[in-house]
């Protein structure tokens, strides 16, 4: 029913989405053969109805008989197809051999297969062939055959996607490992419900047929299928350790992605500090940008998860070079205050020196001004462009 390996194909990892859309797509494929498969018995049993090699309606016990018969022989077809799913599909995720205890389990699951490539197509051929002769007997030996042996054990487990993303102030997984367990989960619901969904041979192949109705029922006992599912739920469980303690290599951005540090930038703005301060701390930023760059992994494999991690580093880095930039804005905003307040200065004195005074008063008043300007001020004007001017070189 589902082939863990021919869903994986060439790819070295799955998204989940994408994993169960094909497996979808497998069962739809795994429902059109069971048609198909049922379809030829139908036609084989016709035919020997035709033929008088069953009994007719005038023995309506003795045909109840005969059809309960063969319903029985595809039952224990669809409960093997069943079973051999369910266990490859542990297999696989677990990448380990299924753990079974009932000796039938055992049995079925350790029978090698007798012939290569598809089983279930290959048993529909020879359900084919043997429709030629009539047998129906034949028909039931090569649905054995057909469908009893449909799943071959894989050779490797499969590798599921992981994203680490940053939402809000917290970073989580997606998908979530319990969208993961939830998934997988139900693998074995849709297996068993594709089980029970072929049509009992005697209501389909007569159209008076008053007798028994429904769907073949196989049985697949239920504590075989709990056992699996508590396999497969502890390998998850287990799984699920590597990629939490890989997430916590980003508590060390705590402030980051708590929104600590755009917290503090803001009251730093807020506060009146020197033009090297802001250097220092223009610099943290431009150091944790280049640490969130070069110590993170991008992609790591973890047991059967690939963590994918560049969003949030991406996420992480857009970040810093916002709050930086936002840095950068104030104090480009402070400079340009500055040096507006220092060009009025200027141009007040300039100004001034180029005036020409009106009478003797003026004279004075003009001297005692410059030379105040060249006594008390020009050193810190100087200074102050100076300042200005190596500000704007950093």
């Amino acid at each position: 029913m589902v082939e863990v390996m021919k869903v994986m194909g060439e790819d070295r990892s799955l998204e989940l989405d994408g994993f169960m859309t094909s497996v979808a797509d497998q069962m739809d494929a795994t429902h059109e053969t069971l048609s198909r498969w049922f379809t030829q018995i139908q036609t084989v049993f016709y035919k020997g109805f035709q033929r008088g090699q069953m009994p007719g309606f005038s023995q309506p016990g003795r045909l109840a008989s005969f059809c309960n018969a063969a319903v029985t022989i595809m039952t224990h077809n669809l409960q093997s197809l069943c079973l051999l799913s369910v266990f490859s599909v542990t297999s696989s995720l677990c990448g380990a051999e299924p753990l079974l205890h009932d000796p039938a389990s055992i049995a079925l699951w350790a029978r090698e297969p007798t012939s290569g490539g598809s089983r279930i197509s290959g048993g529909l051929g020879d359900s084919s062939g043997c429709g030629g002769d009539g047998s129906s007997t034949g028909e039931g030996t090569t649905t054995d055959e057909g469908l009893g042996e449909s799943v071959a054990e894989p050779e490797k487990p499969m590798v599921l996607k992981l994203h680490l993303l940053l939402t809000g102030k917290q970073v989580i997984f997606k998908p979530s490992f319990s969208e993961v367990k939830t998934s997988l989960l139900s693998l074995y619901d849709k297996m068993i419900e594709l089980s029970l969904s072929v049509p009992r041979l005697e209501t389909k192949l007569f159209a008076e047929w008053e007798g028994r109705q429904g769907n073949i029922t196989p049985v697949v006992e239920e504590f075989v299928v709990d056992g699996l599912r508590k396999q497969v739920l502890k390998e998850i469980s287990d799984s699920n350790v590597a990629p939490t303690h890989h997430s916590t290599h980003y508590q060390k951005y705590h402030a980051l992605i708590s929104g600590e540090a755009e917290e503090e930038v803001q009251e730093f703005m807020s506060g009146d500090h020197p033009f090297e301060a802001y250097v220092q701390k223009l610099t943290e930023f431009s150091l944790l940008r280049a640490d969130i760059l070069n110590s993170s992994q991008q992609v790591v494999e973890l047991g059967p998860y690939e963590v994918h991690c560049e969003a949030l580093v991406a996420a992480l880095v857009s970040r810093v070079t916002n709050l930086r930039r936002e840095m950068l804005l104030h104090l480009h905003r402070q400079y340009c205050a500055t040096a507006e307040t220092l060009c009025a200065e200027l141009k007040e004195i300039t100004e001034r020196a180029l005036s020409t005074p009106g009478d003797t008063l003026e004279l004075m008043a003009h001297k005692s001004y410059m030379e105040n300007v060249m006594e008390n001020q020009l050193n810190t004007l100087e200074t102050r462009v100076w300042r200005l001017h190596t500000q704007l070189q950093v």
